[in-house]
């Protein structure tokens, strides 16, 4: 827990990607800065946007580095690779939201190095990660187990058999789940990349990502999308059940996730009185 003051300067935010989560957290951004709140404002996007509009606040992606004094990427792993080290090098900082593209070890150790500008995870759509780094510190972690239920439509992808993707889309009377995946969290963010950045947040607080097993659901009553999570390690044994709203405009995504960056951003700009980081 740290306390920090608030700052005399805004923290000049860019925005890389305006889906479901740029626009989220442009939206929280600019309802505060209406009501005299500027410990936070919006200063830069950077997106192709498919209806052919521009931001007001546009920029080129390749830019967005030395317009603002954080990155909020949140346009996918793609995008990452492609600018998170360039915003890095320009001097800003980076949260990171797409998570699952740091199971590449050479990209992860790439915006480590990267500098000036510091880079920063948004766990997003989960909590007690704290608690998992630090049962990390105290000894080994030996196995973590993710089961991930969403609604079966959400999860079809081009990869699957006809079968199964006929199973989530029209699921048998009396079935009311099937599981479509289980593996390790490298194989999982690779075949559903939008959707399952939490195994990857499990596995880089644990520091170990082959001692995560993921398992996705696809259920044909689910509303929410739930992530049950059990921990055995050294230091005691651990179960957490978290079920998050989807996003109304991309349910593949979780609703919470854009407020989760709004509520890093405060805390990098020092004005959560009381934060945890």
């Amino acid at each position: 827990m740290i306390l920090t003051e608030a700052g005399t300067s805004p923290l000049r935010v860019g925005l890389l990607g305006w889906g479901a989560i740029g626009r989220g957290v442009a939206e929280q951004i600019e309802a505060s800065t209406r009501a005299g709140d500027r410990s936070v404002v919006l200063s830069a996007v950077a997106s192709r946007f498919s209806d052919g509009s521009t931001h007001p606040l546009a920029v080129a992606a390749e830019e967005i580095g030395t317009s603002c004094d954080v990155v909020v990427e949140a346009a996918g792993p793609d995008a990452l690779r492609v600018h998170g080290e360039r915003c890095l090098t320009a001097g800003a900082d980076l949260l990171v939201v797409s998570i699952g593209a740091l199971m590449d070890t050479r990209l992860l150790e790439q915006l480590i190095s990267a500098g000036p500008g510091r880079p920063h995870l948004c766990s997003g759509a989960i909590g007690g990660l704290d608690l998992l780094a630090a049962a990390r510190n105290y000894g080994p972690i030996q196995r973590i187990v993710l089961e991930t239920t969403k609604p079966g439509a959400t999860l079809v992808r081009d990869w699957m058999s006809d079968d199964l993707r006929r199973d989530l889309l029209y699921p048998s009377p009396g079935s009311n789940s099937v599981e479509c995946f289980r593996g390790t969290v490298a194989d999982a963010v690779q075949r559903f990349p939008e959707s399952l950045n939490v195994s990857a947040a499990l596995a880089l607080a644990a520091g170990d990502d082959s001692v995560v097993e993921v398992a996705v659901i696809g259920s044909s009553t689910a509303t929410t999308n739930t992530h049950d999570i059990t921990i055995d390690s050294a230091a005691g044994q651990y179960r957490f059940s978290i079920s998050n709203r989807p996003s109304p405009t991309n349910p593949r995504s979780s609703h919470i996730t854009a407020w989760a960056v709004v509520r890093s951003l405060r805390s990098l700009a020092g004005c959560e009185r009381m934060a945890f980081r």
